[in-house]
């Protein structure tokens, strides 16, 4: 670390100011840079942005237009430089303040959060998006369509439509006695949230258990929504705590005891999307235009949808 960063806590990852610097010395071979990192939202209604560099080029830009910290886990081509080291430059547009936003006490300006940062040899990079292009075609398309027929369905039957989720996805993690095991589950699920590329909320339903078992997991983990209940709930209860705090359109069911393995995180959160769809409309009885919204008259994702 060369400038613009914050002295480590206890965070899980280390907070750059609006400019910050590095340099890594990468594996022999290597031509790309993954970075996996947090950046915060823009103040008020504005969006917010990190440009990365390396050795004076800009590698490209990450854009988070929700309201919450976004989570990525991304990977960067680098020109080549003949085995020199890689000057890193990292700039934000905006920087977070914490305690001016009425989050905490916080006084410090936070342009983005770092949390892994490694070189890959050739073929680590561009192959890897390469392959998950048509998966997020499919998955954006599947949630298009889920709008869609979710506001068919409630204007057929009279209801209201709900305000629509935000970008992203809610994990509920049901808990009872098992701080243990819950560590490394939250563990595991902070680092997959780092390559999701879209906000991630973790809502961690506790029940039947002693809140004062949780205290320094709730200080690692402050960015999660902790529901407590002393009595048991009932996983069926559980889950109905989570979604009342949801925020997003997307959820993801999770025991408190599994490890989520950050390399298949986006497959299988995609995989529960498309087998959650299927069991919710039958595509040859819809019409043409709905169908259309499926992709399946795009080559790219016909054969996925």
């Amino acid at each position: 670390m060369l400038h613009g960063w914050h002295p480590p806590v206890d965070e899980g990852l280390i907070w750059g100011s609006q400019q910050a610097a590095a340099v890594l010395k990468p594996r022999p071979g290597s031509r790309s840079l993954h970075v996996s990192a947090l950046l915060p939202p823009g103040p008020g209604n504005e969006g917010n942005e990190l440009a990365i560099w390396c050795n004076g080029s800009e590698l490209g830009r990450v854009t988070n237009e929700s309201r919450e910290n976004l989570s990525f886990g991304l990977d960067f081509d680098v020109p080549a430089v003949n085995g020199l080291a890689w000057k890193l430059d990292f700039r934000s547009r905006h920087v977070l303040r914490p305690r001016e936003r009425g989050l905490n006490s916080d006084t410090r300006d936070l342009g983005f959060g770092l949390v892994l940062l490694k070189s890959n040899r050739a073929g680590n990079g561009t192959g890897h998006a390469a392959e998950l292009t048509a998966l997020r075609h499919w998955v954006g398309r599947v949630d298009r369509a889920g709008r869609f027929l979710r506001r068919r369905q409630r204007s057929r039957f009279g209801l209201l439509a709900p305000p629509s989720g935000q970008p992203g996805v809610s994990v509920i993690i049901p808990e009872r006695d098992n701080a243990g095991d819950f560590a490394d589950c939250l563990e595991s699920v902070e680092r997959a949230a780092a390559r999701f590329g879209e906000p991630v909320q973790v809502i961690a339903v506790v029940n039947g258990s002693d809140p004062a078992g949780y205290g320094a997991l709730g200080q690692r983990y402050g960015s999660c929504d902790w529901q407590f209940s002393a009595e048991p709930l009932g996983f069926p209860e559980a889950i109905r705590r989570g979604l009342a705090v949801a925020r997003h359109e997307w959820v993801y069911l999770f025991n408190s005891d599994m490890e989520l393995d950050a390399r298949i995180a986006n497959y299988e959160l995609a995989a529960r999307m498309q087998l959650a769809a299927t069991k919710v409309a039958d595509l040859s009885k819809e019409t043409e235009a709905t169908r259309k919204l499926y992709g399946m008259d795009d080559p790219v994702t016909a054969t996925t949808a």
